[in-house]
């Protein structure tokens, strides 16, 4: 049995004497899910999170749009077609 070949990716992007997630800012932040009507439905706090840069929150909603309501309306949406 021949060993298996491997393929080799050159580092380009980051330095192998540096931890690359020491090299990113953290905030710990809450996280919630809500349902349709706003109620929280999950919630994890003191999560960390990549501090925020010039780009961020994008401009779209940051919430949760595949809530189990509009997924269950969709569903029928493409029943009755």
């Amino acid at each position: 049995m021949s060993s298996p070949k491997t393929l080799r990716i050159p580092r380009v992007f980051s330095d192998p004497k540096v931890d690359p997630f020491d090299q990113v800012q953290w905030d710990k932040r809450t996280a919630e899910i809500t349902d349709d009507s706003g109620k929280v439905i999950f919630k994890q706090e003191n999560v960390e999170v990549p501090r925020a840069g010039p780009n961020w929150p994008p401009k779209s909603s940051s919430r949760n749009t595949f809530t189990a309501s509009s997924t269950r309306r969709n569903a029928r949406r493409r029943r009755a077609s």
